[in-house]
């Protein structure tokens, strides 16, 4: 029986019933919820794909973004295109029971054109205790004359599993398992889904001797520029819509389930090619889209010969996948060819204009159909936005409200209170993960004002702290919560609260803030002003204006270290963005490293004709004054640091490595610092050293998990937040307190896949 085509039909559903580490699609905690939805019934999508429609017997694969078989429906497709004479291809987690045992009542003649590549989940079904069931389901579907093949994705957290995984499918079945090489589809050219140099994972991977490991580490990420026929001889579906494109990552230009009788299109792709690599060839490469590659069958990727003989495929699907699609088809000449190439263009301007029509009437669809419930999510999620905004910039208005109305600190926590209940009002939701978080810091905060004797600083900082990091976990972890909409908002409130510095100018003048007001205001602004020019995503020339305004201010009225921070993150960002040109990067450079030689060279006559503007006009600089007070007496000012740093180093010597817990600084400085200064000496005294490593074993497990299921973009806002913060962190603030420690600990423990990926949204 000849094999004509290859059809890839997506099935449109995103949802699993696992929660595999390395599934981004699915990933943890946040798959998709909702129904698929089939615009066509199967008796009308069968008769679409007839034979004859096609032109003659094909190769179908079915596959969901979650697990296939989910949609109830699913069964009934798979019959009626098995009625069409069809090799089926079903891709499924094998854990659905009752999904096998319906297809296990069709006509063996239809199962017998039946192939499942049944993924194993490893890790996940022995979690749940599914490998019986797994096993149970694949071997009933065999005994009912299915084919089948079970394939392994590989990556780091099963590398101690291996040998118990090849043996416990030797066992069931025969053979060890088939395994593919793991992509992180979340980086720009779909790089290895693995820590490991790639020489470590093939070594490691390649105790498996599989075909279909062999051929995929081969072909991948190897442009191919010969002339391709995916699209003539394959083409890619969705089952809910009918819209069908000549394959992945090429524009749709048809629709085949409008109208049965209407002939499809099969236009190859080419050379026109856009995808990095072809990441799905062992499907297409093998079947022969590019007949001058020579490959191995997809029978040969796909099957396994057992230790008694029989193999996973049966004969007749073994037939199937061992053709070229090349023997069956029209291949073209030279010349044919290039006549093809030239008319592309247009054949592209053609397909590109369906394509945009298709996007439009479905956007105006989206518009018509979007639910209030759906507006209310989007309304909420800028409320939680906003809410986040607002709590970055609380010790601002905090500061005027103490030191110029002399209202008590304490409202600056009734605010952060306040901000929490709203969160949660706003969705009448809180996440277990952070639930349970707040339960067990709660119960920390009353252990230890129970077994120390100054219960009362440990109930001062105890509740700060509390209040402090509730309020980014409780808006972070919501389902609706949108990372995008939070850096907007962010980046657009700094731009437009220069007046709010100028109020803080003015107020400094008057005597009625304090200093530290600019480290409120500025550096957020300088924060949010640089990640922008690290992500090359804003006007670059206002940008720099805004953010130069706040560190110079900072620099002149506020603190030392706040300033050199800020200009680190700028100089950073700067540096390492992308989208910056090398010899711009090299111009500012050396300009900084010349500008900083005259400046260093003439330091004391510059602070001085700072100072006496400043007089002029009524003012005067702490950072200016201590710095020629510094130089005059060649000595280091540490504002008293010195004092807590030494206090600190002591009670850690003396409590032999044990958590000290809330409200240390202030006990052992009698009340005068709240914090120790120094994010190192502050986990040392808070969790002892034995706690601090416990810590941040945590904290590489979970960047683990988010290496694989966050977008670089993500990845690059979380870090350099974190980065910025060990910088201020080490001469100030507390890490319960201080907004870019809070806000790093929501997203990066209380985030989920699609929290990650919403700040990849345009």
């Amino acid at each position: 029986m000849e094999i004509k085509r290859l059809l890839v039909i997506n099935v449109p559903i995103k949802n699993c019933n696992l929660k595999c580490e390395y599934c981004y699609i699915s990933a943890l905690k946040e798959n998709e919820k909702g129904a698929a939805k089939f615009l066509y019934t199967p008796e009308h999508v069968g008769k679409c794909l007839s034979k004859e429609r096609l032109g003659g017997t094909c190769i179908i694969n079915l596959t969901g973004g979650g697990e296939t078989l989910i949609p109830k429906e699913m069964p009934q497709y798979i019959y009626q295109l098995l009625l069409q004479g069809h090799f089926l291809e079903v891709v499924t987690n094998g854990t659905l029971t009752s999904r096998f045992d319906e297809i296990a009542e069709f006509p063996r003649n239809l199962l017998e054109h039946l192939e499942f590549k049944f993924s194993f989940h490893y890790a996940e079904l022995k979690k749940k205790g599914w490998i019986d069931r797994y096993f149970s389901n694949v071997k009933k579907m065999w005994e009912k004359g299915c084919s089948f093949t079970v394939e392994l994705m590989p990556y780091d957290g099963l590398i101690d599993d291996i040998d118990e995984i090849i043996n416990l499918c030797k066992s069931e079945l025969g053979a060890a398992c088939q395994i593919t090489v793991g992509r992180n589809d979340l980086t720009e050219k779909k790089d290895l889904l693995t820590s490991m140099s790639r020489k470590e994972y093939e070594s490691v991977w390649r105790k498996f001797d599989s075909t279909m490991f062999d051929f995929k580490l081969d072909i991948f990420q190897k442009k191919i520029d010969d002339f391709c026929y995916a699209g003539a001889w394959t083409l890619y579906v969705d089952l809910g819509t009918g819209a069908a494109k000549p394959c992945y990552g090429q524009l749709s230009n048809q629709n085949i389930f409008t109208n049965p009788e209407q002939p499809i299109i099969f236009n190859p792709v080419g050379k026109h090619c856009r995808q990095p690599y072809c990441y799905n060839g062992h499907a297409f490469l093998t079947l022969g889209v590019v007949p001058e590659l020579e490959t191995p069958t997809y029978a040969d990727i796909r099957n396994r010969v057992c230790e008694d003989g029989r193999e996973w495929l049966s004969k007749e699907v073994k037939d199937a996948f061992s053709q070229k699609l090349a023997d069956n088809n029209e291949v073209w000449d030279e010349k044919k060819k290039n006549s093809y190439e030239r008319k592309y263009p247009f054949i592209f301007f053609k397909t590109a204009l369906y394509d945009w029509k298709e996007i439009y009437n479905k956007t105006q669809e989206i518009r018509c159909d979007m639910s209030n419930g759906q507006r209310n999510i989007k309304q909420k999620s800028t409320i939680l936005a906003i809410i986040l905004v607002i709590y970055i910039y609380v010790p601002y208005f905090a500061n005027i409200l103490e030191n110029t109305f002399k209202i008590s600190s304490l409202y600056e926590y009734i605010i952060y209170m306040m901000l929490a209940i709203i969160a949660i009002g706003t969705t009448m939701s809180m996440n277990k993960r952070v639930l349970t978080f707040l339960f067990v810091f709660c119960s920390a905060i009353i252990i230890n004002y129970i077994v120390v004797p100054y219960r009362y600083y440990v109930f001062i900082e105890g509740i700060q702290a509390l209040v402090g990091i509730a309020v980014p976990c409780l808006c972070v972890s919501n389902n609706i919560f949108d990372l995008r909409i939070f850096v907007e908002k962010w980046w657009k409130f700094s731009k437009l609260n220069l007046p709010l510095v100028l109020v803080a100018v003015v107020l400094l003048k008057q005597g009625l803030v304090h200093y530290s007001i600019f480290t409120s205001i500025c550096v957020p602004n300088v924060f949010i002003g640089s990640y922008m020019v690290l992500q090359g995503i804003e006007k670059r020339k206002w940008l720099y204006i805004n953010v130069a305004i706040n560190i110079l201010v900072t620099a002149v009225l506020g603190g030392r270290m706040s300033a050199v921070i800020s200009a680190c993150m700028i100089l950073f960002a700067y540096v390492y963005s992308g989208k910056i040109k090398l010899w711009k990067k090299l111009i500012i450079i050396v300009g900084l490293v010349v500008s900083a030689y005259i400046l260093l060279n003439n330091l004391i006559d510059i602070l001085y004709w700072v100072s006496q503007k400043l007089a002029q006009y009524g003012m005067q600089s702490r950072s200016v004054t201590l710095l020629i007070n510094q130089i005059k007496s060649n000595e280091i000012y540490l504002t008293n640091r010195d004092y807590i740093y030494t206090a600190c180093v002591e009670y850690i010597r003396g409590r032999v490595g044990l958590p000290g817990g809330f409200g240390i600084p202030l006990y052992i400085t009698s009340g005068e610092y709240y914090y120790a200064h120094n994010v190192v000496l502050q986990f040392l005294t808070f969790f002892g050293i034995w706690g601090t490593i416990i810590i941040l074993g945590i904290t590489l497990i979970r960047a683990r998990t988010i290496k694989y299921i966050a977008p670089l973009k993500c990845k690059k806002f979380m870090y350099f937040m974190l980065l910025c913060y060990i910088g201020i962190g080490m001469t100030g603030s507390s890490i319960w307190i201080h907004y870019l420690s809070t806000i790093f600990i929501a997203i990066f423990f209380f985030g989920n896949s699609k929290i990650y990926q919403s700040i990849e949204v345009s």
